[in-house]
């Protein structure tokens, strides 16, 4: 793909014309943008450090933004994605009562009637990553499956435990960009105005979809084969 060339290779004149009128058009942060690069600085620090709750400290940094009028509040929430907001919360909220209900279970039982020691790492990669596909893979996939996993090896009767939760690992994040799922949801709630978003949903589904595919090949070659 062209390799250190990429990196040595000068800049065309064009393009060092365009960053320098770009820096010459800079101006300083107002005074509200630097309050909410603050803010942003003390969420991250909190979540990481303090162990706060990471929604309740943004609707914290949200209403003391409000409260100095940093912002116009009614434009924000009127240009919030919220259909892609709603899709995401009620998609997460499903997956959670299949997981409530046993479904999960009712998966590893029937997983295990398929699988071998040597094609388990394979099926979890494809399965997990098709749930992943409409799901969070770290806030729903993952903490599904990854305790299923000692149930499932007792019956099938063999298999490496790191080998299968890496397959998990892998099969639920080579999907994410599927806009059934967050990350992807956010590509088309933040896509340009001229964007065609009923094809770019298209092209991330496909694309989260064959993906899904390619993880189980991966998975079954690395962590069952080799």
């Amino acid at each position: 793909f062209g390799g250190y060339k990429l990196f040595t290779r000068a800049a065309p004149a064009g393009a060092v014309k365009a960053d320098e009128s770009l820096l010459a058009d800079e101006t300083p942060f107002t005074w509200n943008q630097k309050l909410t690069v603050v803010l942003i600085a003390a969420l991250l620090v909190s979540v990481v450090y303090f162990n706060v709750d990471v929604g309740m400290g943004a609707i914290i940094a949200a209403s003391i933004v409000t409260l100095f009028r940093a912002a116009n509040e009614e434009a924000a929430v009127k240009a919030m994605p919220w259909h892609v907001i709603l899709m995401v919360c009620g998609v997460t909220v499903l997956i959670s009562i299949l997981e409530r209900k046993g479904g999960m279970e009712l998966f590893t039982s029937i997983l295990a009637r398929f699988s071998t020691d040597t094609s388990v790492t394979g099926v979890m990669a494809f399965v997990t990553g098709l749930i992943s596909v409409y799901s969070s893979s770290s806030g729903v996939v993952l903490p599904a499956f990854i305790p299923t996993i000692p149930g499932l090896i007792q019956k099938i009767g063999g298999g490496d435990a790191m080998a299968i939760a890496s397959s998990v690992n892998v099969g639920a994040h080579l999907v994410d960009v599927s806009p059934l799922s967050t990350l992807g949801a956010l590509c088309i709630a933040n896509a340009a105005a001229s964007e065609n978003r009923k094809a770019l949903f298209n092209k991330l589904m496909a694309w989260g979809l064959s993906m899904s595919v390619v993880g189980a090949l991966v998975c079954w070659v690395f962590f069952g084969l080799l």
